[in-house]
């Protein structure tokens, strides 16, 4: 039997691992919470191999290596943290027999702890029937040349200083943002941990209580070049918690998801495949103490489970995207419509006033287009003012589908809305207008047990018209709404007059 020496401050740590190691790898254990008590275990019952951490209460791990191997050939298994500086980590590889970065799974300590005795002490066939661990029915090759093993710890340490320098990368840009800036900070930092790790997709998920039922709703999202061709994730696209069993309650009690698709379970995987994922992580965002949300990374084209590092650098972001989502969050509950979800009106005065001298300074187009729901009194009247809120939060819906991500949508008040479009010309915006109403009326809203015909009426003003003012382009396009209105509803109408007939162009 051999024996093993744990040098761990941390008592839960310590005892875990001596349980693990005892009923699982079949070792004899020794225990140290501090060098002092290191030393004198090895002076008194010299171990067989030590796993040591370098951060100890009365001293580095890194000092004690330099003496056990001036004095002895102990081989020694260094427990390192991803926060650990790159120079500390060469010397690890230069000093120790191998690593392992916190936190780690039980196999990964007891397969190390194996390859380290077999190094240290003998062959394969001579160990094959003398170290009883989790992975010794694995037909393990004898360890490479020693050049190959330092190309490899090499290549280790070049991917976690990668890791350390998003790390270093996302918080310079997430906690030094202010509220005003934290969209573009989010977006930043979800580019940063995308790229580090080759994902496709970053994205962050909100908690919200729709028809009583908890809902994660997508809010935010990355994608790399491949993941603009895959299947889309639109935003605001929501799923209830039911929809993926188990997914909650891991959640709840802290704990990710990081597999392939294809291990997972089989409704897992038809649910995330629909989305062309073959890898997925998804980690629980809190806030005082509170589960708002989580944020996912995948890999359309790999299978793969992310390693340790990358955990590690995921679970720091986390909680760095945890503090500007709150921001947002703060941003958004103060101009953001409750009903919709689309921006409100004093979003909207501000803002689009900001857009339009903006697009003037620059010589640029710009356009607005206002949306009027036809008869929505009625609606009210006939069905009720709830299932009028559900008609206003559809309505919106469609008109965010026709529209790119990043075009600004408001609810200028009741149910009108409108759209503000830089860089867009009359006739371009005339033509989304109609887009918009096409797929408004393409189908009957489905509300409850009532299917409900919704129509639209549009106003379209460009300041290409000489209006130089924020307020002369909504009044414009009021009046041209009123137009369309007396034309007959459901129907487009510009500056210039009908665009178009009353069922389309």
């Amino acid at each position: 039997m051999y024996k093993v020496l744990l040098v761990e401050d941390e008592q839960r740590i310590l005892f875990a691992n001596k349980i693990i190691l005892e009923r699982k790898g079949g070792y004899g254990v020794q225990t140290a919470t501090n060098l002092a008590e290191a030393r004198k275990c090895v002076s008194e019952n010299p171990p067989d191999i030590i796993v040591l951490d370098i951060m100890l209460p009365d001293g580095s791990g890194l000092d004690f290596l330099e003496e056990l191997r001036r004095d002895s050939g102990i081989p020694v298994l260094l427990l390192t943290a991803l926060s650990e500086s790159a120079d500390e980590l060469k010397g690890i590889a230069a000093g120790g027999d191998d690593y392992i970065t916190k936190p780690y799974n039980n196999d990964v300590l007891l397969g190390r702890i194996e390859m380290a005795l077999r190094r240290a002490y003998s062959t394969p066939e001579s160990l094959k029937n003398t170290i009883p661990v989790a992975l010794k029915e694995e037909k393990a090759a004898w360890p490479p040349p020693v050049s190959e093993l330092l190309e490899e710890m090499a290549e280790k340490l070049k991917h976690r200083e990668r890791l350390l320098n998003a790390m270093n990368q996302s918080a310079e840009v997430l906690l030094t943002t202010d509220e005003s800036n934290s969209l573009n900070a989010l977006m930043k930092g979800m580019e940063i941990v995308g790229r580090c790790v080759d994902a496709d997709r970053v994205q962050i998920w909100r908690n919200e209580v729709i028809d009583g039922e908890l809902h994660f709703v997508m809010r935010y999202e990355w994608l790399s070049e491949v993941g603009r061709q895959k299947a889309e994730v639109p935003i605001g696209l929501k799923f209830p918690y039911s929809s993926v069993p188990g997914w909650l309650e891991m959640f709840l009690q802290g704990e990710s998801i990081n597999s392939p698709v294809s291990k997972l379970s089989t409704r897992d995987a038809s649910f995330l495949g629909a989305y062309e994922m073959l890898s997925i992580v998804c980690l629980p965002l809190f806030s005082n103490k509170e589960f708002i949300g989580f944020f996912s990374v995948d890999d359309c084209r790999h299978e793969k489970t992310y390693t340790d590092d990358e955990m590690n650098m995921f679970a720091s972001t986390g909680l760095m995207f945890t503090t500007v989502f709150n921001q947002s969050l703060q941003r958004d509950a103060a101009c953001t419509d409750a009903l919709t979800g689309a921006y409100n009106r004093h979003y909207l005065m501000g803002t689009a006033d900001q857009e339009l001298q903006n697009c003037l300074n620059k010589n640029m187009d710009f356009s607005l287009i206002m949306i009027d729901v036809d008869h929505f009194k009625s609606i009210n009247d006939r069905f009720g003012h709830v299932i009028g809120d559900e008609v206003l939060k559809i309505f919106t819906e469609r008109i965010r589908h026709v529209m790119k991500k990043d075009t600004p949508l408001s609810r200028y008040g009741g149910e009108e809305f409108v759209v503000t479009l830089s860089g867009v010309n009359r006739e371009s915006a005339v033509n989304t207008a109609w887009r918009i109403h096409k797929n408004l009326v393409s189908s009957a809203f489905q509300v409850s047990d009532f299917e409900i015909k919704v129509t639209a009426s549009f106003g379209v003003a460009s300041a290409t018209t000489g209006h130089t003012t924020l307020s002369e382009i909504i009044n414009t396009a009021d009046a041209a709404l009123y137009q369309a209105k007396e034309a007959g509803r459901n129907t487009v109408v510009s500056k210039e007059g009908i665009t178009g007939g009353k069922h389309g162009k």
